[in-house]
């Protein structure tokens, strides 16, 4: 596109245009440039030094603290450049810019080559920048330069940018402009283009649609008469279908009973199992204390027959007659511990293999009822579910035969279960009539 291009490389416009050509190069365009110690303010500092410094031996030890540089008029930076040695590649350097606007442009840059450098490109009335602590080692700061324009060379170059502005838009508008024309000479001919060929494609089309529309009503004709018969048969499957939900009641109301057949005898069998369980662990919980003072009682009864029979053999010992009556009092009494807590524990654990041999009863009745029942279905016509409601017929009918025994022969109200123990160690405690 014919026009002209600003670039910005350290600040130096170049402007051309083949409109303004001549009038362009009248110009010169100024390059940036190293700005000088006049501009700076606050020249009594040591720090201050270092602005421009071209003597090798003049230099600053840097410190983890902040060199301030304030100029005496505004100063356009493109670059800031701190020169310094005994850093590292990886070591940083901290630069704050003050803007004119306000503003503060705050950024770390690592020390590369012996210099960090930050370009900003910003009107700016001072600057500052921070070495990071390094230890085990003296760095130096030697140097430090800014490049840009001075406020004045910065002013007499607005009106390039503001003419700039305005001819790129007017060149852009005509660019657009052109370019709009042209897509719409391109559009407007692809579009007649594209209504030729509609035409000849519509005219096909039509012939083609015609056509389908012949055997279209040859279609419909005989859709209809398949419809007619396929009313006739919906007819007969909803007459059919009454009577197929009749039979589903029916059979549904069989298999509510069979379900509630099926679910009794496993439901009870699994309730008896649990309650079984549980009874022995409480049982085997109960057993517990008693076991613990028969050991203990015979753990005395045994620990004093053996200090007995040392005595027995010692030649001037105490006299053994004595002694077997003193003790007489405790054995009687470690008797009848002994003799009531081993009735307790015999009873109970007599409970526990009561509920373990009804177990194993129930088992076996389940067993049986299986292998019959597979024995008497073998050849025959039976289905699975027939064979099963069999089976379950004959679990619970044998269940009932073994519940009667069991029920009639047991089914005695005697107290709670404690009372049943205290009872029987009242009755083991009672002296016998003669």
């Amino acid at each position: 596109m014919s026009g002209f291009i600003l670039r910005s490389t350290y600040g130096c416009a170049i402007l051309s245009d083949n409109l303004w050509g001549k009038h362009m190069e009248e110009v010169d365009s100024p390059k940036a440039h190293v700005i000088g110690v006049e501009f700076y303010s606050k020249r009594t500092s040591k720090s201050f030094n270092l602005v421009n410094n071209a003597n090798p031996n003049l230099f600053v030890d840097a410190k983890r603290t902040w060199y301030n540089y304030d100029f005496a008029r505004p100063v356009y930076i493109f670059e800031v450049s701190v020169f310094a040695s005994g850093y590292e590649s990886y070591n940083e350097i901290d630069f704050e810019v003050d803007h004119i606007d306000g503003t503060r442009h705050t950024q770390s840059l690592k020390v590369g080559n012996g210099n960090a450098t930050l370009a900003i490109g910003k009107l700016a009335s001072a600057f500052r920048f921070r070495p990071h602590e390094k230890v085990f080692s003296s760095p130096q700061i030697q140097k430090v330069q800014v490049i840009g324009f001075t406020l004045d060379e910065f002013n007499s170059f607005e009106w390039f940018i503001k003419e700039y502005d305005k001819k790129k838009e007017e060149i852009e508008s005509r660019e657009a402009t052109i370019l709009e024309i042209d897509a719409l000479d391109k559009e407007k001919a692809e579009t007649r283009r594209l209504l030729d060929s509609s035409i000849g494609t519509s005219k096909a089309e039509l012939e083609k649609i015609r056509s389908q529309q012949t055997e279209a009503q040859a279609t419909l004709t005989s859709v209809r008469e398949v419809k007619a018969k396929l009313d006739d048969d919906l007819l007969e499957l909803e007459t059919r279908r009454s009577g197929l939900r009749k039979n589903v009641t029916e059979l549904e109301s069989q298999l509510q009973m069979l379900t509630s057949d099926l679910r009794l005898f496993p439901s009870e069998i699994s309730g008896f199992v649990k309650e079984g369980n549980r009874s022995i662990i409480w049982y085997i919980c109960m057993s517990i204390p008693f076991v613990v003072v028969i050991y203990v009682v015979l753990e005395a009864v045994f620990s004093g027959a053996v200090d007995l029979s040392q005595i027995w053999k010692e030649p001037d010992g105490i006299d053994i007659w004595t002694i077997i009556l003193s003790r007489l009092p405790f054995v009687l009494v470690a008797f009848a511990l002994l003799e009531v807590c081993g009735f307790i524990v015999g009873r109970l654990f007599a409970e526990i293999m009561k509920i373990n041999r009804q177990r194993i009863t129930l088992s076996k009745l389940s067993i049986i009822a299986r292998d019959v029942t597979t024995a008497a279905s073998h050849g025959s016509s039976m289905t699975k579910d027939e064979v099963y409601e069999q089976e379950v017929k004959l679990k619970m009918e044998l269940l009932r035969a073994h519940m009667a025994e069991d029920v009639g022969a047991d089914f005695q109200y005697k107290g709670t279960f404690l009372q049943t123990l205290a009872n029987g160690a009242v009755e083991l405690l009672k002296p016998k009539e003669k």
